[in-house]
């Protein structure tokens, strides 16, 4: 019995004194931001801007067509006969269906184009992460906005990332 507990009280001093002469590195970045400053989110960006753009012609056609259509029922409505008046207003349905549809999927096109580009410059940053952190020796890297608190003595990467990537 006084056998293990003096091998479990070795062990304890020794790892302790152990972790005490042990320096422990930390780092934090902010990816968002960083990735921001890239060329290549930019291009992203517009290539998104682009497509968004030509979702919104595309839907304020129809909504023109909608807007035209309807107004010619509303004004006309008293002198159509009913099989008239009912097919148009199934047309006006249909049209309002169509718009709701092509909104939606507009905007599953734009999520799925936009994960689908941004996801190399994501991968391209997460190597570029780990060689920096692993060039500074860091056992952790934080991502900045979501802590509440660091550190002088966590690395800021921002710095080591923007020479990797040659920005200014």
């Amino acid at each position: 019995m006084l056998k293990k507990i003096l091998v479990v009280l070795f062990c304890v001093l020794t790892t302790g004194s152990y972790a005490q002469t042990a320096e422990l590195k930390f780092g934090h970045l902010d990816t968002g931001t960083f990735m921001e400053s890239l060329p290549e989110t930019k291009e992203v960006q517009k290539k998104l801007a682009d497509l968004q753009n030509k979702y919104e012609a595309e839907l304020s056609k129809l909504n023109e067509e909608f807007n035209k259509k309807y107004t010619e029922l509303a004004t006309q409505s008293d002198t159509l006969p009913p099989t008239i008046k009912s097919r148009r207003t199934q047309e006006i349905t249909e049209l309002q269906q169509k718009i709701t549809n092509f909104r939606e999927q507009a905007y599953q096109d734009l999520q799925t184009q936009s994960e689908s580009l941004i996801a190399p410059i994501k991968e391209k940053v997460r190597v570029a992460i780990k060689d920096v952190a692993a060039e500074q020796g860091l056992i952790y890297v934080f991502e900045a906005p979501a802590l509440l608190y660091y550190s002088d003595k966590s690395i800021d990467l921002t710095p080591l990332m923007k020479k990797k990537f040659n920005l200014q």
